[in-house]
């Protein structure tokens, strides 16, 4: 009698935690798609991209970014962020003429330090957790989040160029928007 009770009790909260998720996972979809629906500006166009138009693509990569922030423990929303501006979710992107790769553009120093999670760089799923590994070395590295997302972008832990410092800033703006749209999401 005890072991089907502990078995119940075992089933239900496992059952609680993938509802759970999966409205985690739905929430974060919703802010895939107001990114991808956003006016676009000195960005690569995205209308008609599959992040626009395949729910279930949507869930895909807000399941990846969630796994992934949960195993570097850094904010999904950044990643959703960072994905977005680098690629507009495009795992099969390809920068800095073939030095950075995946959703995240992960370049070559990124995916040496981070070859464990970055085998399947060219999936939704490896991308992402490829370049939350390389966020979290950059955090490490520079001591702090901010300083991690500086050197994802620039390769420094401080901005040497405007260039750097415009990348730098829309990534943090955009970060914050998200956030923001969160806030109220879960105050309605």
């Amino acid at each position: 009698m005890r072991l089907i009770t502990i078995a119940t009790i075992l089933l239900i909260a496992f059952g609680a935690v993938c509802a759970d998720d999966a409205q985690k996972d739905a929430d974060l979809a919703d802010q895939i798609l107001w990114l991808v629906s956003k006016p676009v500006s000195r960005i690569k166009p995205h209308w008609g991209t599959r992040a626009m138009t395949d729910l279930h693509y949507r869930l895909r990569l807000a399941r990846a970014a969630r796994v992934a922030a949960d195993r570097f423990d850094v904010p999904v929303l950044l990643l959703l962020t960072i994905g977005y501006r680098e690629t507009v979710f495009r795992p099969l992107e390809v920068g800095d003429v073939g030095r950075s790769l995946g959703i995240m553009q992960v370049g070559i120093m990124g995916r040496r330090k981070c070859k464990e999670f970055c085998k399947e760089i060219k999936t939704v799923e490896g991308g992402t957790m490829c370049g939350a590994c390389w966020l979290d070395k950059g955090r490490q590295w520079c001591g702090s989040l901010h300083g991690g997302l500086m050197a994802y972008v620039s390769g420094k832990c401080k901005a040497k160029t405007p260039a750097a410092h415009r990348t730098f800033n829309s990534r943090l703006l955009l970060w914050n928007q998200l956030k923001t749209r969160e806030l109220r999401r879960v105050n309605r």
